[in-house]
């Protein structure tokens, strides 16, 4: 979802209807035009520091919390959600944002 996240500020091939929702829930950095906020950028999974991450994370975690419902508990952003989880096509459940099985 990081990547379709970083598509709809920069306004691409996300659509107009993903720029509206990445800037209506601000999610784009205002200071540098059609980037998302920093923190976004590290949710990327090729981001750099990720390397070796999930070989230790195996080593040490015993459990994940992981939602399965991009809808969840009916809120102003369901909606939206659940349409970011079906554009992106995850391919199984998610919580809108990443898949299950990468819990």
């Amino acid at each position: 979802a990081s990547q379709v996240l970083e598509e709809s500020c920069s306004n691409s091939s996300a659509g107009e209807a993903f720029h509206w929702l990445a800037n209506k829930l601000h999610r784009c950095d205002p200071d540098r035009l059609g980037k998302v906020f920093l923190a976004y950028e590290s949710l990327h999974p090729a981001y750099p520091a990720f390397e070796g991450l999930a070989e230790f994370a195996a080593e040490q975690v015993s459990f994940a919390m992981c939602g399965n419902s991009p809808y969840g508990l009916t809120s102003v952003y369901s909606a939206a959600m659940e349409g970011l989880a079906r554009a992106i096509g995850f391919g199984e459940k998610s919580d809108g944002m990443v898949p299950l099985s990468s819990c």
